[in-house]
């Protein structure tokens, strides 16, 4: 993990290994486009694809994905159906925290069988639930992971995309998070790793594309700090017949190659180091 400096930008995609369309997506995006994280999935389908690609993507901040909200546990038979507040629930299960730990082992070492790993986070922030979060900061000292993710995110408007149905959920999940942060930072100086001063993602999570990117970059640019942009990305040859969610996606892609935002994340003064 390179040493964050002032107005360090990271540009983070989430779910590479969840399968080949987000795989192809964050290849391309790190070898032609401002991509220079990823956070890696041990327990999808696509995991082995981009073991692989990861060979050819020197330079590019590999981080560990933590996913307890979909597909199969790596340690048990179980398949993941919780949704985020019975996760939240569940912690206070003493059985529960062990299980995770025992999973949480299994796929940052699967990670680590392919890649040192810079960064951690998790699927959905589901690492941000406080008693997650102090096992996830426990283990990533163990394993000399240095950077793990918070999720404070500065309130900004971008017109058009706050009449989507999504948005007001999105605000409760920004007002939530952020107080969880608050919390949480204390306890990544008790470990003493590192950590962003700011994200950009959650707010208008399934409406992110360039000009979001932008309006959230505009929110911060007087911040001399640390700021993680996370998007989840999905590249198609076709882009005719898809899915709402499909296209959405694919703008996801498409802001990791945009020229015009590159020139302006140089403009506001931010390093995205690769």
């Amino acid at each position: 993990m390179q040493t964050l400096k002032e107005k360090n930008l990271i540009f983070t995609a989430d779910d590479f290994g969840y399968d080949e369309f987000f795989n192809i997506a964050v290849f391309k995006a790190f070898k032609e486009g401002m991509l220079n994280s990823a956070a890696l999935m041990a327990n999808c389908e696509g995991f082995k694809q981009a073991s692989e690609m990861i060979k050819d993507m020197e330079g590019c901040q590999i981080g560990v994905h933590l996913n307890i909200i979909e597909g199969n546990a790596i340690t048990t038979k179980e398949q993941f159906k919780d949704w985020f507040f019975k996760i939240w629930q569940r912690t206070y299960d003493k059985n529960y925290m062990n299980f995770l730990e025992k999973e949480f082992r299994a796929q940052i070492e699967k990670v680590l069988t392919v890649h040192k790993a810079e960064q951690i986070n998790s699927h959905v922030h589901t690492h941000a639930i406080p008693k997650i979060f102090e096992l996830t900061c426990k283990l990533a000292k163990e394993y000399e992971i240095k950077y793990i993710r918070t999720q404070f995110e500065q309130p900004y408007f971008v017109k058009g995309k706050v009449l989507k149905p999504c948005y007001p959920i999105n605000m409760a999940k920004v007002a939530l998070l952020n107080s969880f942060t608050l919390k949480n930072k204390k306890i990544v100086k008790k470990y003493e790793l590192e950590t962003n001063d700011y994200i950009i993602g959650v707010n208008y999570t399934a409406n992110m594309d360039s000009d979001t990117v932008k309006k959230g970059l505009e929110a911060i640019k007087n911040k001399t700090k640390t700021a993680e942009i996370l998007v989840h990305p999905c590249y198609y040859e076709n882009l005719e017949d898809l899915s709402p969610s499909q296209l959405q996606h694919y703008k996801e892609f498409e802001a990791f190659m945009d020229k015009n935002l590159q020139n302006e994340i140089e403009k506001q003064g931010w390093i995205a180091k690769k």
